[in-house]
């Protein structure tokens, strides 16, 4: 899996279009971004990468770049 594929699970799970989550932000920065987003991005990377990620690191994520660690370098560029 890639960094920009996660990204776009992001933007999905927030209703937004590919792309337009960069890396960097924070998640209260983002629009739609909210605990229900969290929640269905965690589905979503379980049905793509069949990773289930941990609900309460994902809940307790503030930004992009902490969540993006939770896959414990499984990422690539």
């Amino acid at each position: 899996m890639t960094r920009s594929e996660v990204l776009d699970l992001m933007c999905e799970a927030a209703r937004l279009p590919p792309g337009s989550i960069a890396g960097g932000e924070r998640l209260d920065a983002i629009p739609g971004w909210d605990s229900l987003a969290g929640v269905e991005f965690e589905m979503l990377v379980l049905s793509h990468f069949d990773l289930d990620l941990d609900t309460m690191k994902v809940t307790e994520a503030e930004t992009v770049p902490q969540l993006l660690a939770l896959f414990d370098g499984r990422l690539e560029d």
